[in-house]
């Protein structure tokens, strides 16, 4: 394939981007090659979400013999993450499906999701694409944060349901509505500027800032709107699973009109809500089949 000085040049930075987040998390990101790997990864898997909805082995093989992304972080010969995902197509062009990640629950919130994050945008680059794409729940604010402002992701679409009922622990019970992002990456990690617009405010925390109640959700007037999340989801749900469910039902409403008005998730802000805006550029394509 040949590619041009500036393509070369992205995955040079993003290369040396991901080698110097893994080295601050204190692990190795590397690919896995090996069945004895896939199996480690499906080790990470089980004490991530429970004995469900695992990836098996087998297609763990597969996936790496196929030349998709499948990348893991060691910390010597302790495997304590991973990345999954496989090219695909939509109507915005050919993309890479960014499918699960996860880290050891004793290693979460130490860099290493984002220093595995970065390796899969050098990798994914390297193959000639330039986006990633993958679904979050929405509910989760520390994910909204992670994405959309250290990585710099659109979200674009959201999804009512996505992936109906799930049995594992983390997701049991829940109804899986996800947000689907948009990853540029040609674009630098890190946050989108915040317009300095007036915006409208659908969904708000009310009451006991420990177990919050969400507003009435307001009809979208205004060019950029917020809709605030709980700070904790999962700890309100344990607490009060109908405050909970009420909390995911206003949000869907209000992200649903937003999306349909032609707005995208572009920040998600400190007070705990997202931003939505008129995404002003957004990508043609996602490059070719590698």
């Amino acid at each position: 394939m040949v590619r041009s000085e500036e393509a070369l040049g992205a995955v040079g930075r993003a290369r040396r981007e991901a080698e110097d987040s893994a080295a601050v998390a204190g692990v190795e990101v590397r690919p896995l090659t090996t069945l004895e790997e896939a199996g480690q990864a499906v080790h990470v898997m089980v004490a991530t979400w429970g004995n469900h909805q695992l990836v098996p082995r087998e297609l763990l093989r597969a996936f790496q013999a196929s030349g998709n992304v499948l990348l893991g972080a060691f910390d010597g010969k302790d495997m304590v993450g991973f990345v999954l995902g496989f090219y695909g197509t939509d109507p915005g062009g050919f993309h890479h499906h960014s499918h699960m990640l996860a880290t050891l629950p004793e290693r979460q919130h130490s860099g290493i999701g984002l220093a595995l994050k970065l390796a899969q945008r050098a990798a994914v680059l390297e193959a000639g694409v330039d986006v990633v794409r993958w679904t979050f729940d929405p509910m989760i604010a520390r994910n909204a944060h992670f994405n959309l402002n250290k990585l710099g992701v659109v979200a674009d679409a959201f999804h009512r349901h996505f992936y109906g009922d799930m049995p594992d622990v983390i997701n049991r019970g829940e109804r899986s509505d996800r947000l689907e992002v948009r990853w540029d990456l040609l674009r630098a990690p890190g946050p989108h500027q915040v317009p300095a617009v007036p915006l409208q405010v659908l969904v708000a925390r009310e009451g006991d800032e420990e177990l919050p109640r969400p507003s009435a959700v307001g009809r979208l007037e205004a060019g950029a709107a917020a809709v605030e999340v709980p700070r904790d989801h999962e700890a309100l749900r344990a607490r009060d699973r109908g405050l909970a469910s009420a909390w995911r039902d206003a949000v869907a409403e209000a992200l649903r009109s937003c999306f349909d008005a032609g707005l995208s998730a572009t920040a998600f802000l400190p007070e705990g809500a997202y931003l939505l805006t008129v995404d002003e550029a957004p990508p043609a394509g996602g490059g070719g089949p590698p």
